[in-house]
């Protein structure tokens, strides 16, 4: 897959050696934090903030097109409502490039293979993984009223049960019901009115 750069003619033929240098560079300085001594890690935090700057700037535009396709995803539904579309598209492909960054001490470089590509496929198994932990692990309410349990008979819900599919017709246009039916088969009597 080729990308082409914001203005959209100029392909990024750069991007593949820029990407894995930022990449190298990133790691270096993340196992450099680790390593250090608590005198030196706030100036190593510094250096590693830098590099993943670097990194951004370089994959802010391609994970921008993967955010786009996830618009109809619940976290982007959630994003959208506060904020503007680009400003929802950002904060999405930021939520991406931090599935990135968690994956990358443990992801192996190979310059002969697709670096960006694979970046990106972190990113989606990233945000959909997140999907599916937000937004599957919410009990769902039954869409279909038919799978709801029937009320029993003589309680107050059961007078507000609907009513069967054959209790309600349609005759010249008008809706025409009859008489709801006891669940136990005798009819429902209802008060008189009284005026």
């Amino acid at each position: 897959m080729q990308y082409l750069d914001s203005s959209g003619h100029e392909p990024l033929l750069h991007l593949k050696d820029d990407l894995i240098q930022a990449i190298q560079d990133v790691k270096h300085a993340m196992a450099l934090l680790a390593a250090a001594g608590p005198d030196r890690r706030e100036d190593l935090r510094e250096q590693v903030r830098e590099r993943l700057y670097v990194l951004w700037m370089l994959l802010a535009e391609p994970l921008m097109w993967v955010a786009a396709g996830w618009t109809n995803g619940g976290s982007f539904e959630d994003l959208i409502r506060v904020r503007t579309r680009r400003d929802a598209l950002e904060a999405l492909a930021m939520g991406m490039f931090l599935n990135i960054i968690e994956a990358l001490p443990s992801v192996t470089i190979d310059p002969e293979k697709n670096v960006l590509g694979l970046l990106l496929t972190i990113a989606r198994r990233g945000i959909a993984r997140e999907n599916r932990q937000i937004y599957q692990s919410t009990p769902r309410k039954p869409t279909n009223k038919a799978s709801a349990p029937n009320p029993l008979p003589g309680t107050p819900d059961a007078s507000m049960a609907p009513l069967p599919v054959s209790a309600s017709a349609r005759v010249d246009g008008h809706a025409v019901t009859r008489e709801p039916v006891d669940p136990q088969g005798a009819l429902v009597r209802r008060p008189a009115r009284t005026l």
